[in-house]
């Protein structure tokens, strides 16, 4: 016996104590922006033409920065490498082993932005040209099918087991007729899925088992999650999905 995914509208909450509205509401940037990347552009300098930067920012929170201090339009790369953290309203990175230079950014949609060394935004006239864009990644359709997703975060928050020998929350895309399985904790769920060039991702005739399983609540909200998404981003390993402009709803590791 099988139930429609269709009529999955009812909001449920995903733990006691906190409910998926609550933890969309709570979206900052480093829950909600697709921020792994590579960034580039060339900054202000007080000596030579300008400091042309790449700052590469990775799922495991490394980081690879590159510096070309340019002169005649060359120059010498200094590369600094290490680990970085986000600052607890999750709006801004701090390089954690940088040596020189500044360790701050302010992490916005497709871009950061160079901070001062106290950790505020530069405010002099040259301060737009502080902001480093991302580059565009090439993102194949092959990264995403044909491997098995381990869900690891939903709606922001660490997805964990609920005892030691619980099976993970998984899914995967075939690329052999573009079938969709997953597995949510207790029961399976089977359908059907398109994805587009430009990373949109649709979800339909979705249907799921129906066991007698003792907590249905993060289930539930898991299958939601996942056949409303619309949007997807494949970088190494990892896989997260939104919809709309409510922020990534889910994060996947490839095991």
């Amino acid at each position: 016996m099988v139930r429609i995914l269709a009529i999955l509208w009812l909001s449920v909450v995903v733990s006691c104590t906190t409910s998926s509205t609550r933890q969309s509401s709570s979206h900052t940037s480093s829950n909600s922006v697709d921020w792994q990347g590579t960034y580039e552009g060339t900054l202000p300098c007080a000596d030579c033409e300008g400091i042309k930067t790449s700052l590469r920012l990775s799922g495991d929170k490394t980081f690879i920065r590159t510096q070309t201090y340019l002169k005649d339009g060359k120059g010498t790369p200094f590369t600094d490498r290490g680990t970085f953290e986000f600052s607890d309203d999750g709006s801004t990175i701090v390089l954690k082993a940088s040596e020189d230079g500044p360790t701050r950014y302010r992490v916005g949609e497709n871009s950061v932005t160079q901070l001062d060394r106290s950790g505020k935004p530069i405010t002099s006239e040259l301060a737009v040209l502080y902001m480093l864009r991302k580059q565009a990644e090439a993102v194949t359709e092959n990264a995403l099918m044909d491997r098995r997703w381990e869900l690891v975060e939903l709606y922001g928050q660490p997805v964990r087991r609920a005892t030691a020998n619980a099976k993970p929350i998984t899914l995967t895309l075939t690329s052999d007729g573009q079938r969709a399985n997953a597995f949510v904790g207790c029961n399976t769920a089977s359908g059907m899925f398109t994805v587009s060039a430009d990373t949109r991702i649709t979800f339909s005739q979705m249907a799921v088992t129906e066991m007698a399983c003792p907590d249905m609540s993060v289930e539930d909200e898991v299958l939601k999650a996942i056949t409303t998404s619309d949007t997807y981003a494949v970088r190494g390993d990892t896989l997260r999905m939104t919809k709309g402009r409510m922020g990534w709803t889910t994060m996947w590791i490839a095991r």
